[in-house]
């Protein structure tokens, strides 16, 4: 009996590690904190291999990319236009597109003050967000008068996003909603179809913002209906100058009058001057206080500049006359006659074409 009993107690305790193992390699098998793993051809446990995952602290989100807005602007009106001032109230539909967290419809107007924003339609479809206002502007005109009456100027509506910077926004034209847009009429002025584009706006400063660096360079994107507006040439260049023109060949009567006449001569060279400093003084009246000489003035300081030779012919050929020069004067109102016309009309085609 003690010699049947020894026996069970060594086969128990050989076979002992064969019944514990199985729950060792579970175990090893699904410890998610990876301190051991069981090499199974080995039969011996290896070093867990480094986790290549960090932890929450030490990962960074990965910057999103920029929104793109989408802008479409149809002009109603322009009303008010005010060359002096140089501004035009301007009625329009706006409307804008886009996909991502940037809000569409915070954006301002950047070259003049909104006055109304209404019949506000929000709309949102597959993740794509649509915004459509009926709105008014007193913008700005960019006025440009060194070519006038052949001058042109343009009718801006500049917008920036409110919020956000290039970093975060983008816009872009709605090209196929804005490709059949015309302008609306202007009176007295020819109005060229409105063109749409977007630039980038750099602003040095940081605004003063507190920590941000002074030296700092902030970026919006802005988008920008133009309209361009004009004269027609040849009515508004007539109607200009005409009353100049029949005051300079005035004046040059006094070439085809007799030496004699001194009187008459100087008289019709006086009215010629009256006549070119008025039409100056009603042309300029309509135009703005500005700081340069458009084409307007140059033609008509060239038109007093040959009366004005036309005056100083007329008393060269009085002293010559009262000398008994008589051939002289001759000869002098003859040069006068032929060169005078020709020469007056060069210099305003030259002024023209130089302009």
């Amino acid at each position: 009996m003690s010699s049947l009993g020894l026996v069970l107690s060594s086969c128990l305790v050989l076979c002992a590690p064969l019944a514990v193992r199985p729950s060792v390699v579970r175990a090893q098998e699904t410890d998610d904190a990876g301190a051991a793993v069981l090499d199974v051809d080995a039969g011996v446990t290896a070093p867990a291999a480094e986790e290549t995952t960090e932890g929450p602290e030490a990962t960074e989100d990965a910057p999103s990319a920029p929104t793109t807005i989408y802008f479409g602007v149809f002009p109603l009106r322009v009303s008010d236009l005010d060359m002096r001032t140089g501004t035009a109230t301007l009625t329009y539909y706006v409307w804008s597109r886009w996909r991502g967290p940037a809000d569409g419809t915070a954006y301002e107007v950047m070259n003049g003050t909104l006055l109304s924003r209404e019949s506000e339609y929000l709309q949102e479809e597959d993740g794509e967000r649509y915004a459509y206002y009926r709105s008014s502007a007193r913008v700005l005109v960019d006025t440009d008068f060194h070519a006038f009456p052949f001058d042109e100027h343009e009718i801006m509506l500049a917008l920036e996003h409110a919020e956000e910077g290039s970093a975060s926004v983008l816009f872009a034209v709605d090209e196929d909603s804005v490709r059949h847009v015309e302008s609306p009429p202007i009176s007295g002025w020819l109005v060229d179809r409105p063109t749409f584009d977007v630039v980038e706006t750099r602003y040095a400063t940081n605004f003063g913002m507190p920590g941000v660096d002074p030296e700092e360079v902030s970026t919006f994107p802005r988008f920008r209906m133009r309209i361009r507006l004009h004269h027609d040439v040849s009515t508004t260049f007539f109607k200009t100058f005409l009353t100049l023109f029949i005051s300079v060949f005035i004046a040059f009567l006094g070439f085809f009058m007799h030496p004699d006449v001194l009187d008459a001569r100087v008289g019709v060279g006086v009215a010629g001057m009256f006549g070119a400093v008025t039409s100056h003084s009603v042309v300029a009246n309509n135009l703005p206080d500005i700081p340069y000489m458009t084409l307007s003035d140059k033609v008509h300081l060239a038109g007093i500049l040959f009366i004005f030779l036309a005056l100083v012919e007329s008393c060269a050929i009085g002293f010559f006359v009262r000398h008994r020069r008589q051939e002289l004067a001759t000869k002098v109102d003859f040069g006068a006659r032929v060169a005078m016309a020709p020469a007056f009309v060069c210099v305003v085609a030259a002024l023209i074409l130089t302009r």
